[in-house]
């Protein structure tokens, strides 16, 4: 499954309802409440439609600065002056 195919999983739609419906807290230890699933291990480490993995509640911040973070590793920016 791709990164966009992921989104329409249905282990991952189930997740997402659970974790917006429950009080979970985030899975990177920030104190928020954590509505989105995160792939654990990460969905980019797989090629597509091999991701074997399962979801753990994170807050949208954490989330999106775990991506971040992952693709800076990924693609590191070289700077032009």
């Amino acid at each position: 499954m791709s990164s966009s195919a992921g989104r329409r999983d249905k282990r991952y739609l189930a997740a997402r309802r659970e974790f917006q419906t429950g009080n979970y807290p985030c899975r990177f230890g920030c104190g928020r409440t954590g509505r989105t699933p995160d792939h654990v291990p990460p969905l980019s480490s797989y090629p597509p439609g091999q991701w074997q993995g399962h979801y753990e509640p994170a807050c949208s911040t954490c989330q999106s600065r775990q991506g971040a973070a992952i693709t800076n590793r990924r693609h590191p920016r070289r700077w032009t002056y």
